[in-house]
């Protein structure tokens, strides 16, 4: 019966020219294979969202993130445990040392214990599980922003070495006019 009563309602907005459309979209980006071989020799990732088709047909519909994953395997390359850690950066930046990461971007996801010559694959809870206030905020202020930020995979101190394989960044997106 509650049906019935909502149908004038929708048929008025319709009348009218208003349409309610929303929706949730997926953006996945493909961060490849990263090789870390110590503090002085990090690599970023740099993220350009505007090269994804599904971002650009709904960039100006953005609501909020509904949701969002790194995603990949992580291996730690040497014989001591390692504390992974994910920092992002505004924009496209090319910092080499991890003190420049840690100085200019925000810890986003992590740490993440691996033991000696460990490889985890990262599913979508476990990086749920990492995802940081912080790093949501500012994914979330890039999405919304202009599209571009940098990823960095770092260990969390002394000397580390890590590769991370079939990386991806998912965001699933909320949005509507």
């Amino acid at each position: 019966m509650k049906i019935l009563r909502a149908v004038p309602v929708l048929l008025a907005l319709a009348a009218s020219g208003c349409i309610l459309t929303s929706g949730q979209f997926v953006v996945t980006y493909d961060l490849g294979t990263v090789n870390v071989t110590s503090p002085s020799a990090v690599v970023g990732v740099q993220v350009d969202l505007n090269e994804e088709a599904d971002y650009n047909e709904h960039k100006e519909d953005i609501q909020a993130l509904a949701d969002e994953a790194l995603l990949g395997y992580v291996k730690n390359n040497k014989a001591e445990a390692l504390q992974v850690q994910i920092w992002l950066t505004p924009g496209l930046t090319a910092y080499t040392t991890d003190a420049e990461v840690r100085a200019n971007g925000v810890l986003s996801w992590g740490p993440l214990a691996l033991g000696p010559q460990e490889q985890l694959r990262v599913d979508w809870d476990l990086s749920a599980s990492l995802l940081t206030p912080e790093g949501k905020k500012l994914l979330e202020q890039e999405v919304k922003g202009d599209g571009t930020l940098t990823v960095y995979i770092v260990g969390a101190a002394g000397d580390y070495s890590l590769t991370v394989t079939s990386g991806q960044l998912l965001t699933i997106i909320d949005g509507g006019v």
